[in-house]
């Protein structure tokens, strides 16, 4: 049996939480939500402890002050008040409107990271809401073609780039979550998201629940699902 190490070390510019074998045949690459870090999502490596992946958690390069006893961490700058202003009027903050400044410093460190392993690893690559932001992003239009994309609670940013880069990766496989009353990130958003890749002949999976701003258990699960298919391709 291959042996799997649960450790807390640095790759590159990256403080990270890896479980797994290291010379596993595919690398997980998962990415913390603004203000959580890479402790947040570690427990997601549990549901494919059983298959050959290397899990990689890294912690974001940006501190962010969040009055609590854990240090919490962002990819990259957001605006809080207006994001505050959306929810106290119960709308949206709508990011592909937006120019996001640390998006692009973001997606290069985390390429170098892909960059560094040897062997050519098949890449997995997702994220929890900014995380999963920055994770199709990476996937998207990176120098490297993932295998698959994990988007929990993301959104839909820098569409017309997006879209010029989804011509590219129809090999692509996503898993995409999101609940019907997140009070964060539109369900129309990630819904408009779902219906771009399919239009681009990305092979997509949508999973909608009822809830918000959220991995509940029965995602996970079906995730889980995702992860064993992958694995056997």
């Amino acid at each position: 049996m291959k042996s799997y190490e649960i450790k807390r070390t640095n790759l590159g510019n990256y403080e990270a939480i890896t479980a797994g074998n290291p010379t596993a045949k595919t690398v997980a690459i998962i990415l913390h939500g603004y203000g959580a870090n890479a402790d947040d999502l570690f427990p997601l490596h549990q549901v494919g402890r059983d298959l050959d992946i290397y899990w990689i958690f890294p912690n974001g390069p940006l501190p962010i002050d969040t009055g609590g006893a854990l240090s919490g961490r962002s990819w990259f700058p957001i605006d809080v008040l207006a994001l505050e202003k959306a929810l106290a009027t119960g709308s949206y903050r709508e990011f592909h409107k937006d120019h996001l400044d640390g998006l692009e410093e973001a997606f290069v460190g985390l390429m170098n990271l892909m960059d560094s392993f040897s062997g050519n690893p098949q890449f997995l690559l997702g994220g929890f809401s900014q995380g999963a932001m920055l994770a199709t992003h990476l996937a998207l239009g990176g120098r490297i073609s993932p295998k698959a994309l994990t988007i929990f609670s993301g959104s839909y940013i820098e569409n017309a780039k997006w879209e010029d880069y989804m011509n590219k990766r129809s090999k692509l496989n996503v898993f995409q979550s999101h609940g019907h009353q997140d009070p964060l990130l539109s369900f129309e958003a990630a819904k408009r998201l779902h219906e771009t890749l399919l239009a681009h002949h990305i092979r997509a999976k949508f999973y909608d629940f009822e809830g918000g701003h959220e991995i509940p258990e029965q995602i996970v699960l079906r995730w889980r699902d995702f992860l064993i298919e992958q694995s056997s391709l």
